[in-house]
């Protein structure tokens, strides 16, 4: 659990440019979408009722691209905002502001939006995760083999040689017992050495 946790405080700092980019482009196509399709008539999926919001302010349309990029459905979204005559009024020079759709401009703007995000953004910052979460298994894996390092290093002691009365600088029994014992080995020890530690 706390490996995960690092991860993630990590990758979040490591991809908030990414982040940053994200809402900047996100506010910008907010903004055009907001003027594309603010008139648009209400469709099925697109409305104040039932789809949570229209693109008629910026914060509606923030909604909606947000929804558009992490995956919602792109054909119901592209069929509410090509809407055509006889299903919308037309704009009458002058006179009166119609409610259909702006032309090819409007799949265009929403598939380039959503190519951007899916394909993209969301994969940069999934990487950037993915690629932290191997750098910390790596980071846990180097102390794990320092500490066992360091455990060799630490290994070695005087050790008493009766029979020849002389004192070596040797890896402790002990050491070499617990490192490469095997459940058939017995360990006896000599009686012609004593280890003192």
């Amino acid at each position: 659990m706390g490996m995960l946790l690092t991860t993630t405080i990590k990758s979040l700092t490591k991809s908030m440019g990414v982040y940053a980019i994200w809402l900047a482009v996100t506010v910008c196509f907010s903004v055009l979408t907001s003027q594309l399709f603010g008139h648009l008539k209400e469709g099925l999926y697109v409305n104040r009722y039932l789809g949570g919001g229209t693109f008629e302010t910026i914060h509606g349309s923030l909604m909606w691209l947000f929804r558009i990029a992490v995956g919602t459905s792109l054909l119901d979204v592209l069929s509410d905002i090509t809407i055509v005559e006889p299903g919308c009024t037309p704009s009458v020079a002058g006179e009166l502001v119609g409610d259909c759709s702006p032309g090819i401009v409007a799949p265009i703007v929403v598939l380039f939006y959503a190519f951007l995000c899916r394909f993209l953004l969301i994969p940069l910052i999934t990487a950037t995760l993915v690629n932290t979460f191997f750098d910390t298994i790596d980071d846990m894996r180097s102390l794990v083999r320092f500490q066992v390092h360091c455990a060799e290093n630490h290994s070695y002691l005087w050790i008493y040689d009766r029979l020849s009365g002389a004192i070596n600088w040797a890896q402790s029994p002990v050491y070499n017992f617990l490192h490469f014992h095997r459940p058939s080995t017995i360990f006896t020890l000599g009686s012609s050495r004593h280890f003192f530690w």
